[in-house]
């Protein structure tokens, strides 16, 4: 990376509610930063477990803690994290990943280069709950602004601990308070209307794969507000959301229970939403395409499970909007299926 510079102070905001097992962890790896011009804030919301204590073993000037006497949820201590950030750029970082040393020295020195872009994220590895590294099915991140806006059309593409963003555009940022999952989903969709956005070509974070999540937990309630999310975004676009269409394009999302006709069914769906953008023009129509064939990379995976190599037949042959990328997501595929053959 050349020579360091550090005159720009990062904020870190890190929520965190019973993250006792893992904070330790998360810190050290913030504190040894090759990057040291930084405050970390941290708000503990009234955990029950030993997390303050953890944190308490920390004796550096740079951390911030903030006692919470109440719970009120992941966004909501954002909110509140995000009125006591003072420095000019701003990173999230949940409370049980791991940053690499190098994270924010990136971080930093790509928005100083590119006065353009005002959110960046990163490649991530994916850690298990025993911070093994794991292979983790998940399409390629976009790079690109226009790119990473066609993604949110159908998934999140950044990992939140990844994000650093200038402090000019924290107006734009409010969490609501009333939700506590993919909430970092639906403020990067709004933002992707009004900011130029993009991910940096490294893995700078670890981000743990954790079944205790609440993502995990709650699947009823992570289904209600993709659902909401994405009949915006259809919409949006000049579709119309009904039930039935939603349930196309988020179901494989909450459901192993994936039939031959739902991949049929999103093939119908990819040209209503090709042929609303040629009118709409609100994604660049290459990025367009990109998003769904990686989204038809990952239906198909996901139908596999329930459909066998049925699925592969559907990716290669039915899927009408091929390029390089079919190759190369097809191979992932492949191994998926010799894998499960060759399973005992």
């Amino acid at each position: 990376m050349g020579k360091i510079i550090e005159n720009n102070l990062l904020s870190i905001l890190m929520p965190a509610f019973n993250a006792g097992k893992y904070i330790k962890q998360t810190i050290a790896s913030l504190l040894y930063q090759e990057y040291n011009n930084f405050e970390l804030l941290i708000y503990d919301d009234a955990s029950s477990d030993n997390t303050l204590s953890e944190i308490a073993q920390f004796n550096d000037s740079r951390i911030v803690v903030f006692e919470g006497k109440v719970n009120i949820g992941v966004s909501a201590a954002r909110n509140f994290l995000l009125s006591k950030a003072t420095g000019e750029f701003i990173s999230f970082f949940d409370s049980d990943d791991i940053s690499l040393y190098n994270k924010f020295t990136y971080s930093v020195s790509f928005l100083n280069k590119k006065s353009e872009i005002d959110l960046i994220g990163s490649k991530t590895f994916f850690i298990n709950e025993n911070s093994k590294n794991i292979l983790f099915i998940k399409t390629f991140e976009s790079l690109s602004s226009d790119d990473i806006k066609a993604d949110l059309l159908f998934n999140n593409t950044f990992s939140t601990s990844t994000i650093v963003f200038r402090k000019k555009i924290i107006s734009l940022i409010k969490f609501d308070n009333n939700i506590s999952i993919a909430e970092d989903y639906l403020i990067f969709t709004q933002l992707s209307e009004k900011i130029k956005m993009e991910n940096i070509d490294k893995k700078l974070v670890k981000y743990r794969v954790n079944s205790n999540s609440l993502m995990f937990k709650n699947k009823d309630k992570l289904k209600s507000i993709l659902d909401i999310i994405h009949k915006t975004l259809l919409t949006n676009l000049g579709i119309t959301a009904s039930p039935e269409v939603i349930e196309i394009h988020n179901k494989f999302l909450y459901s192993n229970n994936l039939s031959l006709n739902y991949l049929e069914n999103n093939l119908k769906l990819y040209q209503a939403i090709i042929k609303s953008n040629d009118i709409s023009h609100i994604y660049k129509k290459k990025s367009l395409l990109n998003a769904i064939r990686k989204n038809w990379f990952l239906k198909c995976l996901y139908c596999s499970k329930s459909n066998g190599i049925s699925s592969l037949s559907y990716y290669f042959v039915r899927f009408p909007y091929h390029n390089y990328s079919i190759v190369v997501n097809g191979s992932y595929l492949l191994l998926y299926y010799l894998k499960k053959l060759l399973k005992p």
